[in-house]
């Protein structure tokens, strides 16, 4: 849980934008796909 607030402490103190780091559709996506690939037969 820390490691997720330094990530929204950091990007908050370069005005960039917490959206994508609230929204977690593509990192889910991102980690399925990698799942994939690492268990294809």
């Amino acid at each position: 849980m820390s490691k997720y607030i330094a990530l929204l402490i950091d990007t908050l103190n370069h005005d960039a934008s917490i959206s994508d780091i609230l929204n977690p559709v593509e990192r889910i996506q991102k980690r399925v796909n990698e799942y994939n690939e690492a268990h294809k037969h």
